[in-house]
């Protein structure tokens, strides 16, 4: 296996862990602000999801034939589904609040900035306007971070 190819397993197996034990651990439903960033979550990444037409690849290596998305969600932000992610599973968190799922909700979130990186690098070599674009658009919070 390229080590690129296992650099995309490995951190796509890590964060798909880490959202079941953080969702097993922690309770899925929980009170009305909880159970609202879930929805929240869950809006966002289906928001990105429609935008992409459902052609989603888990893995953060670019595919042939994939295009570049500048639009719906990702006007705003350059990925939006980790995002999700994160909303989703930090609304888990909030149902049982504790050192433990802080530290696996962190962990998840590292995971997550390590993926971001290494898709900015290979989006940036693939796609010519990237670079514009990713000094445009902040990663995670629009117009912030």
């Amino acid at each position: 296996m390229k080590k690129t190819k296992l650099t995309s397993t490995i951190l796509v197996s890590v964060q798909f862990v880490l959202i079941f034990v953080i969702g097993t651990y922690s309770s899925i439903f929980g009170n009305i602000i909880s159970n609202s960033l879930m929805i929240f979550g869950f809006a966002l990444g289906l928001w990105a999801i429609t935008t992409m037409k459902f052609k989603v690849n888990i893995f953060p290596d670019v595919r042939n034939k994939q295009k570049l998305f500048l639009y719906g969600p990702y006007k705003y932000i350059r990925h939006p589904m980790y995002l999700a992610v994160l909303i989703t599973t930090f609304a888990w968190v909030l149902n049982r609040f504790n050192l433990v799922s802080i530290s696996l909700w962190l962990i998840l979130f590292s995971d997550l900035l390590v993926k971001i990186k290494y898709e900015d690098k290979k989006l940036k070599s693939h796609f010519s306007e990237y670079a514009d674009y990713k000094k445009k658009v902040k990663a995670l919070i629009p117009f912030i971070w």
